[in-house]
């Protein structure tokens, strides 16, 4: 870790291109995104300036764009006017940040008094339960079909979970999302083991894992926002994440000229080995001061350049649609960067697996490699919300030397090439060799044990007793614990409270009415309370309502180790999340890290 420093000073003189004897991606595309929150959020503050100055950028670039909005935007009567003006290459599609307006409209509860506003139980739909993630849905496509005619073909929020995912396609056809590149800590939340920043079909085990065939194919393809350098950025903090393809980062945060762009476009693009390549470029709205548009207007300038029979830029439901008519499952990709002379680094990615290698000083060092559908479980949060302030998704690894620091030395870098072969890739050095096959890699000249073994696990969480997909009740006695929750929803929600004085009891009808009685100001009949005061009454059937602990994927995961299990919940905040790291952990999964007895 210690010798990134040096090849960060080294980086902007040596902005060298990865050449090898394997074919470059046939078919690349690049997705324009910008995400427009309501103006309150905006870092720059609340001026429709930054949206105009942002807009005039792109407009006069002539490019194709896709703007993710936010739900409150659907009311901002200037926003709204400017956004139905775009011209038609111009795409609109829905930014799903929950916010206190969304939630009220659709008559779900939003705890705005705790917590910051971004916290991960607040802004994303796993932080809800099922029938919250429906209404939101709901509310929010509707709505967007109210203003402009249809629903959109587009959506996306840092994390959306695989349930919210599903729902969306079935019943408003949108089958292509964004969600976050990955990253360890930064803005407290946590997505680890995916693609390294190119699309692939989402699971329907995992929102963050490739589908690994048609049966498990939720039919919804997801791409990355801010795509990372793929060699810097493979660290723990913002200091690693911001090494990306954002103007936010790279040039405001790093000082980082146009030149490490195209370079990093490159190498994220034509230079990737596989059928097909794709990066998201873009900024949030208000989100830097407009000196730096100067540098987003120089991106797409060289975009345009760059734009040929195999070099398209395209909006998301384009990309949605060239993706599939190229590939019917998640693509297999050789990623590759080369940041300076003694240091680069090798992504290979199927459906099946991710294995991560560096060369580093004369070295060949193995620093990461994990297997997707490591068992037949489903996320938890595809049948339970998350409480969670931070957002914690990640697969687990045999080897991660960012998460468990576990990397492995596998010899000198002498001799080092990688060709590609019929089914795959081959890297040779020393005596050495890697075949990058499909379903498995293959390791040649390796001592028995030096390098850990896949782990297949094909037991079916549906053979325990009154379990699904996503696990039960924790047993023992998991079958009554479920009859006994099951038989609370039949209790009638009834609810009291007391309010100035006066004293309520009845039945909740609906969000806004209560029937029953008030005293000492005798009254029965129907009463009304503005949505959410219902909300906040004390309810008999959730005071019934047993709090059983659940056991599922991740508790399941966790179950097969022998130590100290920590749960990763703390405050909101990357500095919260990375503080409950502990460094003789020897496993991690998406809730909880197990550390030596």
């Amino acid at each position: 870790m210690n010798k990134r420093s040096g090849v960060t000073a080294l980086l902007l003189g040596l902005m060298l291109l990865l050449t090898t004897e394997a074919r470059a991606a046939e078919l690349n595309m690049v997705t324009p995104v910008f995400p427009v929150r309501d103006c309150s959020y905006w870092r720059e503050g609340c001026d429709t300036k930054h949206f105009d100055d942002l807009r005039n950028v792109v407009i006069e670039s002539e490019l194709p764009a896709t703007w993710l909005i936010h739900y409150d935007v659907l009311v901002d009567n200037y926003l709204m006017k400017e956004l139905t003006n775009l011209p038609d290459n111009q795409e609109i599609g829905l930014f799903l940040e929950v916010t206190r307006r969304w939630a009220e409209e659709a008559r779900v509860k939003f705890d705005w008094e705790e917590e910051h506003w971004s916290a991960a139980d607040k802004l994303f739909s796993s932080g809800y339960t099922l029938e919250e993630r429906r209404k939101l849905v709901d509310e929010a496509f509707n709505k967007f079909r109210e203003k402009f005619g249809e629903y959109p073909k587009a959506y996306g929020c840092w994390y959306v979970d695989g349930y919210t995912m599903e729902y969306i396609r079935e019943k408003y056809g949108a089958e292509v999302v964004l969600g976050l590149a990955d990253q360890y800590s930064t803005d407290g939340y946590q997505t680890w083991g995916q693609y390294i920043n190119q699309p692939y079909y989402v699971s329907k085990k995992s929102a963050i894992e490739p589908a690994k065939h048609e049966e498990d194919n939720s039919g919804v393809v997801k791409i990355l926002w801010a795509p990372r350098e793929p060699t810097l950025s493979f660290g723990d903090s913002v200091e690693f994440s911001n090494f990306s393809l954002q103007v936010n980062d790279y040039n405001r945060g790093k000082g980082l000229p146009h030149d490490y762009f195209v370079r990093l476009l490159n190498d994220l693009t034509i230079n990737v080995k596989g059928s097909v390549s794709q990066v998201v470029i873009g900024l949030e709205v208000g989100e830097v001061n407009e000196v730096f548009l100067a540098e987003l207007s120089r991106q797409l300038e060289t975009l345009k350049e760059m734009e040929g029979e195999d070099f398209k830029v395209v909006t998301m439901s384009d990309f949605n649609r060239f993706y599939r008519e190229k590939t019917s499952e998640s693509a297999t990709l050789l990623v590759s960067s080369q940041p300076s002379k003694t240091y680069e680094s090798y992504w290979y990615m199927s459906p099946d697996y991710r294995l991560g290698l560096f060369v580093e000083d004369n070295q060949v060092i193995l620093k990461d490699y994990r297997y997707y559908h490591q068992n037949l479980w489903r996320d938890n949060d595809q049948v339970r919300r998350d409480g969670r302030h931070n957002l914690s998704r990640l697969v687990p690894a045999l080897v991660d030397e960012v998460a468990l620091g576990n990397q492995i030395v596998l010899g000198k870098s002498d001799g080092f090439e990688i060709q590609e072969i019929e089914d795959g890739y081959v890297i040779r050095f020393e005596d050495k060799t890697i075949k990058l096959k499909k379903e498995e890699p293959v390791f040649e000249g390796f001592k028995p044990g030096e390098i850990p073994e896949k782990i297949t696990d094909e037991t079916n969480p549906e053979e325990r007793g009154c379990f699904g997909l996503a696990g039960g009740y924790k047993e023992p006695y998991s079958c009554v614990k479920e009859w006994i929750v099951r038989a609370t929803q039949l209790i009638p929600d009834i609810r009291y409270s007391s309010i100035e004085g006066e004293k309520f009891l009845g039945l909740k009808v609906d969000e806004e009415h209560l029937v029953g009685v008030r005293w000492p100001n005798i009254k029965t009949g129907k009463f009304y309370f503005e949505f959410p005061i219902l909300e906040n009454f004390l309810s008999i059937k959730k005071k019934l309502t047993p709090d059983f602990e659940w056991f599922g994927k991740q508790e399941y995961e966790v179950s097969k180790y022998k130590g100290e299990v920590i749960d990763k919940q703390a405050e909101y905040g990357q500095d919260n999340l990375r503080r409950i790291d502990r460094e003789d952990k020897v496993f991690e999964n998406g809730y909880y890290i197990v550390v030596e007895q």
